[in-house]
Parts: structure tokens; C-alpha cells; sequence
């Protein structure tokens, strides 16, 4: 029924008198008739103003029966919400699901925020991504859940050297309240990783003779698995080729530059006159296969030469000059050298 003279509006905030920013008993303003009757109310800050905004109406009807505080509806569904909601993201490697915050191109990934406070649905989250190189706008949530507090959002990971790094998370979202997001937590820990490790000073060199197996390398960054494997090309059958050693976890360590190195899988069984190649592949944590680094060819010799000397002349006299011919069953360098014992009795 028509409501006058004017009604007064109460607003207790956080709904504990004397603690918000309360509005006091205040006149409304009527509407098409007497029965509307509206009051614009501000929406103070501050955290001490936070939560069910208790509102209260003083009126009377044309008779000037007093409105019951029992006969209103509505006093307690306003809620003021002031504070600044936060996110704390997470994230599974689908297509990789033993691989921790990290991935390479094409790679699967759910990243999950989690809010401290519901979300708005009205205006729904979307998820940014910014890679070293390129970006992700406006993706759209798989799924939400937990009161709207918990949103999944699924992104494939971008190919191209250019993007690996750390990628950095961020959201379009808001509260309830209709207060944005601007506080995150781990969103910049997840590392697109597209570029292939590395080998470098890889030994013995293409063309060297060698009568150990001892190798030399150092990769440009730790690495999950790696091989070394010798191949023959020539010389005596090896029925053992290829050799391929697994790379202990030890070896896999690129802070270390192996130089005149003893694998821990150790190739015992090449064949002494072998010619061999030598290839390293290693494979990095999130599957990133390296080149094929090999030096080719590396003679392996570990029989020690034979040779027999021949003279021009069995017997001589002195001044007179003796050619001594020294033939060996394969190459001899460094420059042999030669010592004569005359008399036979050294000394």
C-alpha cells in the first residue's frame, strides 16, 4: 500500500553496529507513486565494512500504522565485499604427467587457479599467458568448481625456440563483489623448455688413434637419459657393433665437463684394429632429443706394434756407414727412435 510520510533507511554495515561506516535513519526518495520508494546507497571501503549489510525501513502507511520490522523482507541478502581477491596457480602436465611445472611444444596443460573467494560467473575468469615470445588471450576455463573458487583452464604449449622460458600466468577475472584480481602466487614458475640440449667437446676427435676408450663431453644442461654408442666402420668384424652405453645419472650432469673419461658402462669388448664411430645423444627432462654429435673415424688399437730391422750391411768396420731399416706391421708415429748398444754390453 502507499507508504507516507517519507520513509527512512538505516544501514548497518558489517552488521555490528558502530564498527562500519553505518548510514543513520535518512530519508528515501519516492518513486512512480507512494508504494516505490528508493535509496542510492554508496558502498563505503575499507575491510572493517566487509560483509551482510543489515538495512532497516521506519514508516508509516496513510493510516499511520507503523511498518514491523518483522513485515520486511530482504534485510540481510546485501553483502560488501572490499577485499581484493587473490589467485594461487598450479599446474599438471597432461600429456607428460611425471614432468613437474615444465613442458615443450605441443605439450597438454591444465593450469588451475584457485581463488581465495568465489568468483564472479557473471563476467567468467579468462586465463592469459605470456611466453618469452608469443602469448595466449582471453582462454576460456575447462571446468569450475568449489563454490566457483576453483578454475581449469587447459592450454596447448607453443613450438619455436623463441618461447623457451619461464611463461607467466595471469587472469581477467573479479570477485563476487566485483573487485578484480591483481595478487597471484606461482604464476611465473612453469619453464616451456623447446630447445634441444647440446654436446660439446666431444673426444677423441674424428681421425684419432686410440688404445683406450676413454671419451670427453660436456652438455650445455642437465639432462634425464643419455647414450653414447660406438658403431664400427672398418677394419677387424666387431660382432658386438653397435656398442651402445646408457649414460649412469652421475654422467648426466652438465656442470661437469668430462675430459679423459671412463664411462661407468664401460665398451670392454671392442675389437683392437677396429675403426669406429662415436655418436652422443642425450634427451632432456621434458623430451627434448638432442642432435646426433659424432666423431667418426676414431681408430682403436690396443695391440702393440712389431717390427724387424734389416741392414745394408751385416758386417762392418769402422768409419764405414750401416743403413738400418726398421718395417712395422702398421704405422708408426710419433718419429720412432733408435738406440745401438755396440759390443752388446750396454755401458
Amino acid at each position: 500500500e502507499r507508504a507516507l510520510p517519507t520513509p527512512q533507511i538505516a544501514i548497518d554495515y558489517n552488521g555490528d553496529i558502530g564498527v562500519g561506516d553505518d548510514i543513520a535513519a535518512t530519508n528515501m526518495t519516492i518513486g512512480a507513486d507512494s508504494t516505490i520508494w528508493t535509496y542510492a546507497a554508496t558502498i563505503p571501503a575499507g575491510d572493517l565494512n566487509n560483509g551482510i549489510a543489515a538495512v532497516s525501513l521506519t514508516a508509516t502507511d496513510l493510516a499511520t500504522n507503523s511498518l514491523q520490522a518483522v513485515d520486511v523482507t530482504g534485510t540481510d541478502t546485501l553483502v560488501v565485499d572490499n577485499t581484493i581477491p587473490t589467485v594461487t596457480f598450479s599446474y599438471a602436465n597432461v600429456t607428460q604427467p611425471t614432468v613437474v611445472n615444465k613442458g615443450k611444444a605441443g605439450d597438454i596443460v591444465n593450469v588451475t587457479a584457485q581463488f581465495s573467494e568465489p568468483a564472479n560467473t557473471d563476467d567468467v575468469p579468462v586465463l592469459n599467458i605470456d611466453y618469452a615470445a608469443d602469448s595466449l588471450r582471453s582462454a576460456a576455463a575447462s571446468s569450475f568448481s568449489n563454490d566457483d573458487s576453483t578454475w581449469v583452464f587447459q592450454i596447448s604449449l607453443p613450438a619455436g625456440t623463441d618461447d623457451t622460458g619461464l611463461m607467466t600466468a595471469t587472469l581477467v577475472a573479479k570477485d563476487r563483489g566485483g573487485n578484480p584480481v591483481a595478487t597471484y602466487t606461482n604464476n611465473n614458475i612453469f619453464l616451456v623448455d623447446n630447445t634441444p640440449p647440446e654436446v660439446t667437446l666431444t673426444s677423441p676427435d674424428s681421425g684419432a688413434y686410440v688404445n683406450h676408450r676413454n671419451i670427453g663431453y660436456q652438455l650445455s644442461e642437465n639432462v634425464f637419459s643419455g647414450t653414447v654408442t660406438w658403431t664400427r666402420l672398418g677394419g677387424e668384424a666387431d660382432a658386438n657393433s653397435p656398442h651402445a652405453e646408457t649414460l649412469a645419472a652421475s654422467e648426466l650432469d652438465a656442470a661437469i665437463a668430462f675430459t679423459d673419461y671412463t664411462l661407468t658402462s664401460d665398451p670392454t669388448t671392442l675389437v683392437s684394429g677396429t675403426n669406429y664411430s662415436i655418436t652422443w645423444s642425450v634427451t632432456d627432462s621434458v623430451g627434448n632429443v638432442s642432435s646426433d654429435y659424432i666423431e667418426t673415424p676414431v681408430f682403436y688399437d690396443t695391440t702393440a706394434p712389431t717390427t724387424a730391422l734389416t741392414y745394408s750391411r751385416y758386417f762392418a768396420s769402422e768409419d764405414s756407414v750401416v743403413t738400418i731399416t726398421a718395417t712395422f706391421n702398421e704405422r708408426a708415429l710419433p718419429t720412432p727412435q733408435i738406440a745401438i748398444d755396440y759390443n752388446g754390453d750396454i755401458g
